[in-house]
């Protein structure tokens, strides 16, 4: 488990999502100008791809990428950058692609339907969805020890440990956002592994 096994920059997927979110946030910025920085008023973050009841279909996808503040962005792409690479060398794309999507869409659109004035945006549900896959993947990668990968998971609990102190002290949080990512990003990978286990048996026994 690594970090990263020398691919080409433009070939991994994390890097362009990060990428993506940083382009995201200097549109912020050259729109809200110092608000980007300190927070972003909900009509505003309207105005730059949030979700709202008022807004189009596709603000659902654009608004994993956009962050209210500088502090949210920092976190969000921080704890993505890390754990990211981790299950992006783990899993194929389509995977981590749906992992990515699905964590992040299920909490906007719990917070959408439950909520209507909700303005919403962030990719936090995306990356607990990561960590939800990461959490998975040491159960289901018997490979993975702590004595062979001190550093790179130290470096991941020190990264959820933070995404955790943020989640309880931040401002305006999506708290069922964070819940939501995370359990899905854990139950998906155990369900594919389970699946994948129970096809090969089914096959070794015919």
């Amino acid at each position: 488990m690594s970090l990263s096994k020398n691919k080409p920059f433009y070939k991994s997927t994390t890097n362009i999502l990060v990428i993506v979110i940083l382009l995201c946030f200097i549109f912020n910025l050259f729109i809200n100008k110092e608000d980007a920085l300190i927070g972003v008023n909900p009509h505003d973050m309207i105005q730059i791809g949030a979700l709202s009841h008022t807004t189009p279909f596709w603000t659902f996808l654009s608004s994993l990428f956009i962050h209210v503040s500088f502090s949210h962005f920092v976190i969000n792409i921080i704890m993505l950058w890390l754990i990211g690479h981790v299950i992006e060398e783990e899993y194929n794309i389509v995977y981590y692609l749906i992992i990515f999507f699905v964590g992040g869409l299920l909490g906007n659109m719990f917070e959408f339907f439950i909520n209507e004035n909700a303005v919403i945006s962030g990719a936090s549900g995306s990356v607990y969805a990561l960590l939800g896959a990461f959490a998975a993947l040491l159960i289901t990668n018997k490979s993975i020890s702590f004595e062979n990968n001190k550093l790179l998971i130290t470096l991941l609990l020190l990264t959820i440990g933070i995404g955790i102190i943020y989640t309880m002290i931040g401002v305006n949080i999506n708290m069922m956002a964070h819940i939501l990512g995370l359990l899905w990003g854990f139950i998906f990978p155990i369900a594919v592994s389970f699946t994948k286990q129970v096809t090969e048996y089914i096959k070794n026994y015919n």
